[in-house]
């Protein structure tokens, strides 16, 4: 603005500003939230490819505002609602967006069950019962008697003894 800056009007100066604090604040949510600045390669034609995707999904996260509902974290409950006619910033619809894309689906099939090591434990326990060893702990635990039964973390629990 400089020299010439008492030629500006006042609507001039606040358009610029606005401009340029929109800019501001897409900057710094795409690096904080976006990955923006994460991404590095020695390939310039990466890094060009990877900016445009940050830009979708920031439009994305615009667009959904409309459709989005305000889901605050826990230490957020006490603050006040965001009033209804407000737009939720992009953070908070990215909070939310998991909710608005799982009615879409996806064109992926669900994997197929398998007993291979990305199975769950729990998944093993519902198919196949417990196994012979659990089986056997648990055959000899008799009630009423206090019981030592082990723990994920190698801590040792006592039951109370029934009266």
């Amino acid at each position: 603005m400089g020299q010439r800056r008492g030629e500006l009007s006042l609507q001039q100066i606040q358009q610029a500003y606005r401009q340029r604090f929109d800019l501001e604040h897409f900057f710094r949510f795409s690096k904080h939230h976006l990955l923006l600045d994460r991404f590095q390669t020695p390939e310039l034609t990466h890094e060009e490819h990877w900016w445009p995707l940050v830009c979708l999904a920031y439009v994305q996260l615009w667009l959904a505002a409309p459709l989005a509902s305000d889901r605050p974290r826990p230490w957020e409950r006490g603050r006040p609602k965001p009033l209804a006619d407000t737009r939720l910033s992009p953070a908070r619809v990215q909070r939310d967006f998991a909710h608005l894309i799982r009615p879409i689906g996806t064109p992926a099939h669900a994997p197929n069950a398998s007993c291979g090591p990305a199975r769950a434990l729990r998944d093993l326990w519902t198919t196949h019962g417990p196994s012979r060893r659990v089986r056997g702990r648990l055959a000899s635990l008799r009630p009423g008697a206090a019981h030592r039964l082990p723990t994920l973390s190698g801590l040792a629990h006592t039951t109370p003894q029934a009266k």
